[in-house]
């Protein structure tokens, strides 16, 4: 069982994403004081496994730490997350998990979660709308890799 921690709920999420860094800001702004957010790149190994994570599981899904140290995977975090924020976004969460609306959920968050990175994001999306210690907004919020492989597509 991952260790309980005080405070608020963590979302993780993919820093390397643009949906997921705006999505992250988007419930912080909603939630203020309810909830944290942090990538994994920044947590890094030893802190995922303080949390009880695995580098497998973030990258293929966010996670939402609860303070008693339970993990929500995928739909259930956003579920999760979504029940912490102010009205009317719980009825959003709550409303995810109900028959039904929670086997649509899983497979359309499987769907996103595949093709994050190649899913076209309206312009500035990918960097100014940026998760609390997310990278400056400019081509430098892509990681390196990324960067480089975007340049060779440009040539």
């Amino acid at each position: 069982m991952p260790e309980s921690r005080a405070g608020p709920a963590l979302v993780i999420y993919d820093g390397d994403c643009g949906l997921c860094r705006a999505a992250a800001a988007w419930v912080l702004a909603r939630a203020p004081g309810s909830l944290q957010a942090a990538a994994w790149q920044d947590l890094g190994t030893p802190g995922l496994a303080r949390l009880g994570l695995a580098l497998g599981d973030v990258r293929r899904a966010a996670y939402l730490v609860l303070p008693d140290g339970r993990l929500l995977r995928g739909h259930l975090a956003v579920a999760g997350a979504l029940r912490a924020a102010r009205w009317p976004w719980p009825l959003a969460g709550w409303a995810i998990e109900l028959p039904g609306v929670r086997l649509l959920a899983a497979l359309v968050y499987a769907v996103v979660a595949r093709w994050r990175h190649r899913l076209p994001l309206p312009e500035g999306w990918a960097c100014s709308s940026k998760a609390p210690g997310s990278p400056p907004a400019d081509s430098s919020c892509r990681s390196p890799a990324r960067r480089a492989g975007a340049l060779r597509r440009a040539k």
